[in-house]
């Protein structure tokens, strides 16, 4: 019967499979291992099996996410257990997804948004037991490799009786012999369009999933004195797109179906929605849609993605074999899921950070023995926020000290059909939020626009239906799951005005927020009195930004902003430059100042006195670069008319940047067509 199911799983992807025989060996062995169950109730303090993979969306046989997917282990360990088919992350981050299902709480919350949010400057996490922790405390052995924490949080060191460390990482630096990089031409930053491959030899041993796994392997074994909680995070199908030779050949480029695409998807989306789609975070210049298809590369990163999630697959099967095989099977919860999606094309939009299913729904599988029947299923909305609570439910421990934000799914595994009344819910950035429901996807940015799409009739999600006045009713009772309050972002959120030093000369902004859109800009410098050519300020880069400089000696603002409306193949920038009409005066220290207004209107100051005047376009873009002081990151596009990092050597005091309150931006949804 188990053959049978990887035979079917076969028939549905053979046309883009090529699988050698050493990999169907291998295979065979992972899910021949037998499947009996324990008739008993599970044991006061069960031990639990924590697996983590990371960036891997539903492109997973038993979800139906990709009909090219190949995944018998991951499928396997869902015909034993519960299937979430509706389970999503909490942030669609590593870091923030991280943070919360490690601490219970949302980064409402914690204030955990983006990457770059340090967990121990959370007032919530710091005064929380993360779940390992937590689990230490209460007698449980817990061992911990590869990918649990996002990097260095400084909170890690702690909470596990073993470490097994990264075991080598993401290895971007580990590149496949035949990878052609089409991108060296190109600013920005290209780790979400980066190289795929097939691996061989010591390349391929380099790779961190299979030492992972058999790390894992080794431990559940053994026989312990306590109950364990064994926690192993794999690292692919994150970027690279690398994989061992013999996965990458079992994916026929030609033949890989490509992800549904609407070509009218960006009409009616709101603008905070459009930004997030096409543009993101600005990291590779002109977009990674128009970057990646126009260079014919799409069905070399959908191959790379299939490839690392059936490697990743494989190496799920090892650990799943090692506990069949070993004196824990009977006793041992397995937890299975991603920390968020991935898109791979879909609505122009490759990477994770957004909102819609293809970035916030993962794989989700709990099994405990005794509770849980095999093959069940459940389409309630739950979050990777529920993990910590139901775990210590099932282990029957106490609660650590903070409230948490999820519920145990305890009664959903008891019971699949059991009333589940509650939506599951994701946030991107601060009060950036998606509801879903069996039903319904409600999106509510922080500019206060929304989608809404109906999943009975829209299942790609490709029409806004928010505006309708029969859905009213369902917005208004969605609605009231929103978080009624919510932190600033720890590191990405900066109140006006910004103010940087020597010391203290960079600032970054990833919030998609409408901060800065069609908002009036002030850069205020303190310089001389030794003045020279350079950048004062730049920020932004790629699509958006602006930069007051100083060139031939003259005081210069630039705007650089994309087209509107904002279109994925209309991402290239334009330049607005004003210059003062004379040089700054030498041996002398000057407030200097530019000002872009609401209405375009650019004008530059020096102590007091209008040195230049001319006109612009106010951003329609969140510019979510990096705000630096005297210099331009080398990595961006320049804003103004030089070559970075243009470094002014002068005297440079403070500078101030002061920015407008936020407003709805003017809606483009009636002509966003190209």
């Amino acid at each position: 019967m188990v053959g049978s199911d990887v035979e079917m799983s076969r028939e549905a992807t053979i046309r883009a499979m090529k699988p050698t025989s050493l990999l169907i060996v291998f295979i065979f062995l992972c899910v021949s291992a037998p499947l009996r169950e324990a008739l008993s109730a599970p044991p006061e303090k069960p031990n639990i099996l924590f697996i983590v993979i990371d960036d891997m969306n539903d492109w997973v046989g038993c979800l139906g996410g990709h009909p090219n997917a190949w995944t018998p282990n991951i499928d396997r360990l869902a015909k034993r257990g519960l299937l979430f088919t509706n389970g999503h992350t909490s942030a669609p981050v590593c870091n923030p997804s991280r943070a919360a299902f490690l601490s219970g709480i949302g980064p409402w919350r914690s204030g955990v948004y983006h990457n770059g949010d340090p967990w121990p400057q959370s007032e919530a996490i710091a005064a929380a037991k993360l779940l390992p922790h937590h689990f230490r405390e209460s007698g449980y052995h817990t061992m911990m490799a590869g990918k649990i924490f996002h990097g260095k949080t400084g909170m890690e060191d702690e909470v596990a009786d073993e470490q097994g460390g990264l075991m080598g990482g993401q290895s971007f630096d580990v590149i496949a012999d035949d990878y052609p990089d089409p991108f060296t031409d190109l600013k920005g930053i290209h780790n979400f369009a980066v190289h795929w491959g097939g691996l061989e030899g010591e390349k391929a041993g380099a790779l961190s999933d299979p030492k992972l796994a058999e790390w894992a392997s080794e431990r559940l074994r053994r026989d312990h004195e306590r109950p364990f909680l064994l926690m192993v995070g794999f690292h692919r199908p994150h970027t690279p797109l690398t994989s061992p030779k013999e996965y990458w050949e079992m994916f026929d480029r030609e033949t890989i179906q490509l992800p549904p695409l609407n070509p009218s998807d960006l009409v009616d989306m709101p603008w905070p929605g459009k930004q997030v789609a096409v543009a993101g975070y600005q990291e590779m210049e002109e977009g990674h849609y128009k970057m990646i298809t126009e260079r014919g590369h799409h069905r070399d990163v959908l191959r790379g993605y299939l490839a690392a999630c059936t490697f990743v697959d494989a190496q799920v099967g090892k650990v799943l074999h090692a506990l069949d095989r070993g004196p824990h099977r009977d006793n041992t919860i397995v937890v299975l899921f991603s920390d968020h999606g991935w898109g791979v094309g879909e609505r122009y939009h490759f990477k994770k950070w957004g909102l819609w299913d293809d970035t916030t729904r993962v794989p989700y599988i709990v099994h405990v023995p005794g509770m849980t029947k095999p093959g069940t299923k459940t389409d309630a909305g739950v979050t990777l926020l529920d993990l910590y609570p139901t775990l210590v439910d099932l282990a029957g421990i106490a609660a650590p000290p903070q409230a948490f934000d999820g519920r145990s799914l305890r009664p959903l595994l008891e019971n699949p059909e059991a009333k589940w009344d509650r939506p599951a819910l994701t946030t991107f950035g601060q009060d950036n939020y998606a509801l879903r429901t069996p039903e319904w996807r409600y999106i509510r940015w922080s500019n206060g626009e929304e989608e809404l799409y109906d999943h009975g009739n829209d299942p790609h999600e490709w029409h806004n239906v928010a505006g309708d006045p029969e859905n009213e009713a369902v917005k208004a009772d969605l609605s009231r799951w929103f978080p009624e309050e919510s932190v600033p972002s720890l590191a990405s959120d900066h109140a006006s005005p910004v103010t940087l030093t020597r010391k203290d000369r960079a600032r970054q902004f990833r919030s998609v927020r409408p901060t800065f859109v069609d908002q009036p800009i002030t850069v205020k410098a303190t310089i001389g009195p030794k003045i020279t050519d350079g950048v004062l300020l730049q920020h932004g880069g790629q699509f958006c930004g602006y930069s007051l400089y100083v060139k031939d000696g003259k005081l210069t603002l630039a705007i650089m902003d994309v087209p509107r409306p904002l279109y994925w193949n209309r991402l290239t920038p334009k330049r607005s430059i004003v210059t003062a009409e004379s040089p700054l005066p030498e041996g002398k220290t000057l407030e200097v100042e530019g000002r872009l207004a609401r209405d375009g209107t650019v004008t530059l100051w020096a102590d007091g006195k209008e040195i230049g005047r001319g006109e612009a376009k106010t951003l329609s873009i969140h510019p979510a670069g990096i705000m630096q002081l005297g210099q331009a990151p080398p990595k961006y596009v320049p804003v103004g008319d030089y070559e970075a990092p243009f470094t002014f050597k002068g005297d440079l005091g403070k500078i101030e940047v002061t920015f407008g309150p936020s407003s709805i931006p003017p809606s483009d949804a009636n002509n966003s067509k190209p």
